[in-house]
Formats: structure tokens, sequence, C-alpha cells
């Protein structure tokens, strides 16, 4: 989206033009999203027919100015992406402040002239609470404590007086004053200084001055502890509980976006069972996103994989079931490793399966980014999938967006296996190699899929014309002009799945479409 910050407005007043005979403007839909004390989203659908109308949004503020013409505040012109007008507002600020509710009209002009009535309503602008929670697979146990010195809290600010582990970051749980309270990472500053808040995500933590018993452990020890709210046994008892609920957890009522954060603690291993998130309420604003910290003010060493599997990261591992099965949208998947085993030849397994078929509302997604996934496929028969994406029938626009993800069979005892397989619903499929699958990437008809810049054995199904940029081992393609078919890589150790192209590459490397400017 085109996000523009406050600062760029104009207060002009638009010019309605009367319309033309048989040059009609329809809007199709229109949709506000990412609501929060700063900001906002809209999205407007035109049919204009010639493609000339433009859109604008003019606001004001109603808790200050009660009754105020939005036509006489703010305004922007809206970005146009093919029959879709949005704009993201940014950078909101005093006098626009939390709770305050905002008046705001959508006015569509056209050289032809206008068939519809502006576009008028309410926003309260509120804010969402960044909620951090660890996740280190099998570690109860402490990960620093005041053998290293002191701690001061003031306001959200955490600063020690020596360096603590580098492995201690976003959502790690600070437990002080002689086990009697409780603050939780927000963000790395340095190894000696971070910010903090309770559990809540919006409270300060309550204030110490040089305390000398503090100690750091993660919020949970697996992945399947953390969706179903039970906490790590090892945090002293009298500040454990502090996720107060089981399966699941209302974060548009509470106006929350969790982070679950998955640090190279151990292995994951959840043996036959699976992962399920389910039971969350989660809106376009309120998400759930799982991730492994990289950056300097997330974590001081990065818990993220290189490109190539390893144990030294995050993993999460199942054997005989689904590693990971997503039944709620606006999920965020990103950064993590998938290994599952099957040697009992149980039926359809899959290392992610997007089940959205029980009926997302309109618009709804799931992102799954920067993953590694390998299936060591044992026993013959059924079919068995790295990603499967299956979406409610009845509704088109639900989208999946799987970028940038490396997925392969390091075995496959049969011609069963799929890279990504994708249903109803849109999906965004770009950036992903797949490797050692019998069917790479394998669209039905009854969704959409559009493939960019794709390595993969072959390409099955049927695919939107925008699909482009992609490259098959075979001739089986989707069928953009710059695909190209018949044709190998080269990869840094492909015997050793290494699958992260070679500098020596002559055939993919700097060969793809550049999606920097891609909306979707």
């Amino acid at each position: 989206q085109f996000s523009t910050s406050t600062q760029d407005a104009v207060g002009t007043t638009p010019t309605i033009i009367p319309p033309i005979p048989g040059h009609d403007v329809t809007v199709i839909s229109n949709q506000i999203s990412n609501i929060s004390s700063r900001g906002f989203d809209i999205s407007v659908d035109v049919d204009d027919g010639d493609g000339d109308a433009t859109v604008a949004l003019y606001f004001c503020n109603e808790t200050d100015t009660p009754s105020c013409d939005p036509l006489l505040g703010t305004s922007f012109d809206l970005t146009r992406v093919g029959n879709t007008f949005e704009i993201s507002v940014t950078d909101l600020a005093s006098p626009n402040d939390f709770n305050d509710i905002i008046n705001y009209e959508v006015v569509v002009n056209d050289p032809d002239g206008v068939t519809v009535t502006p576009i008028q309503g309410q926003i309260t602008l509120y804010e969402v609470f960044e909620i951090y929670r660890s996740v280190g697979p099998n570690n109860a146990s402490v990960v620093d404590d005041n053998s290293t010195g002191t701690m001061t809290i003031l306001n959200n600010a955490v600063t020690f007086s020596a360096s603590v582990a580098d492995n201690i970051g976003l959502g790690d749980v600070i437990v002080y004053d002689s086990d009697a309270k409780i603050a939780f990472i927000t963000e790395r500053i340095d190894s000696t200084a971070f910010k903090a808040k309770k559990a809540d995500g919006a409270s300060d933590p309550d204030p110490i001055t040089a305390n000398g018993d503090w100690k750091i452990y993660r919020a949970y020890t697996s992945f399947i502890n953390a969706e179903n709210g039970d906490e790590n046994s090892g945090i002293p008892v009298g500040v454990r509980d502090f996720d107060a609920w089981i399966g699941g957890y209302d974060l548009v009522t509470n106006d929350q976006q969790w982070n679950l954060v998955m640090y190279a603690d151990g292995v994951d291993d959840i043996g036959g069972s699976s992962v399920v998130i389910d039971g969350w309420t989660t809106d376009d604003s309120h998400r759930l996103k799982i991730f492994t910290p990289y950056l300097s003010t997330q974590v001081g060493k990065s818990q993220r994989h290189q490109g190539k599997m390893s144990y030294a990261f995050y993993k999460l591992k199942s054997t005989n079931a689904d590693n990971l099965n997503i039944k709620i949208p606006y999920v965020e998947i990103n950064g993590l490793q998938f290994e599952m085993i099957e040697n009992d030849a149980s039926p359809y397994l899959n290392n992610v399966h997007i089940d959205l078929s029980l009926g997302a509302v309109a618009g709804s997604e799931v992102v799954i980014s920067n993953n590694i996934m390998n299936i060591n496929k044992q026993a013959a028969n059924y079919n068995c999938y790295n990603i499967l994406a299956q979406n409610d029938a009845s509704n088109s626009n639900i989208k999946n967006y799987i970028i940038n993800n490396i997925t392969y069979f390091s075995n496959l005892n049969s011609s069963n296996g799929h890279g990504i397989r994708a249903h109803e619903g849109m999906h965004y499929i770009s950036n992903n190699t797949v490797h050692g699958a019998s069917m790479g990437i394998n669209c039905y008809a009854e969704g959409t899929c559009i493939a960019k810049n794709n390595i993969a054995q072959k390409f099955s199904g049927t695919y939107d014309a925008a699909s482009d940029y992609n490259l098959s081992f075979t001739t089986n393609l989707p069928g953009g002009t710059n695909d190209v078919g018949d044709s190998s890589v080269m990869f840094r150790n492909e015997a050793n799945f290494d699958l992260r192209l070679s500098p020596r590459d002559k055939n993919a490397r700097a060969k793809g479409g550049d999606l920097s400017a891609d909306v979707n």
C-alpha cells in the first residue's frame, strides 16, 4: 500500500463534476483496516470503465471539533492499483489522540462524471498493544541471572550493570524483587539496556533500583504450550500465571497483537502431536505473529536459520503427524524450520497446513515466509505436502502469502510428494525454492494462484496470467512470458540440501523479476 504521513496532507475541497450519460462510476466495496492511535488504512474498489477516476480522502477530528466537516480538514489522494484505490495514513499526532473520533469522507471524481455519493463514516483511534512471549524448547531453566550484576527499572527502561547473555531478547521474562514481580522484554537496545512491559503489554513494570536477585526465563518451553497458554513451569509459581487463558485468546476485544518469539534452545520435538492454531480471535489489526528474532533490536545473537536446515536454530519437528495446522486467519509464520518424518504411511500429512475452510471473513490472510521445510518420507503411499493451503470455497477473497521459503524432501519413498499445493482462495506464491518433490508447485482450478520468481521441479494446475519469472526443471510452467523451463540451477551443496543458490549459478541468479513495487 501507498503510505503517507499527515505532514503531506493538503487542505483542498473536492470538485464534483456533473455526470455524462453512459459513463458510470461504481464503488464496488470499501474497507478500513489497521486502525491504531497513529493512523489507519483505507481501500476502495472502483469500477469506472475507462480508468480515469480519482479518489480522495478527507478527514477531521470530531472529538476536538464536534460536527466538523471532513471536506474542510486534512486530505490525501489515494493511489490506484488496478481498480483499487488505497492509502495508509501514518504518523498521526496530537491533536489526533488515542480514543479520538475521526470523521472521514471518501470522494470519487471522474472526468466523465460521478454516479455515486461520497462514502462517509467515523473511525475511533485506538492503540493495539504489542504482546511478546518467548519460546525456548525444553528450556525451563534460568537463561541469565544476577550473577552478572544488578538491574534497575524505571518507567519502561531496564538497565543492567553488566552485559547479559546474547541470546536474551524479545518476549523473555524478567523475574525480580524476591520473585514477586515480573516484566517482559519488548525491545533490545544493547547488551545492558532493554525496554519492557507488564504482561498486558500496556503498563510499565514496577520500578526498582540496583536489584540483586533478578532472573531471566523463557516464557514458554514449546510451541504447543505457547498456543495453549501453558507457561514455563520453571518460573516461580507466584508470578507464573501471567496468561490466564487456555486454547486461544481474543486479541480483538483486548486490543492486542501477539508475538511468539522462537529461540534456538533445542529442537521443538512434538512427536506424534501437532501444533494447532485455533480458538484465537484475530483481525487485520490484531494478528498472531510467530517468528525467530534476528535483528539487534530483538536479540543479541540471531536465532534464525541462515538458509540451510540446522539444529543450531529453532526447529519444529513431528513424526507421522502434521507439524503445524493453522485454522484461523491473520497468522504470520516467519523464519522457522520445520521437519516432518513419515514412516508409517500415515495419510495426507503436512509440514504446514493452512486450513481456513470453515468460513474466514473476506480479506482474511495468512503469511508463510522465510521458512525452511523438510519431509523425510520413509513410507510409500499417500500424498504429503510441505505447504497445503485450503480456504473457504465460498469466499475467493481469502488470501495466502507464501513467500521466500525453501521446501524439500530429504527422502521420498513414492511419487506422492508436493512442495506447495494450493486450493480455494487467492494464493500469492513468490521467491520459493521447491526441491525433491514429485509435484513441485500445484495450483488447483478452484483457487487463484499468482506465482512469481519460484524455482521448482515442475508446476502443475492453473495459474493467473500475472504469474511470471518462474524456473522449472521440466517444461511444465505457469505460462508467464519470462518463465524458463527445462532448466537447472546450481545450489551451494545440493547433496546435503543446502539449497541456497551458488554464486556460480548462471540460470537463476539475478534472473528473477523485481517485486519491490509489487503491491502483493
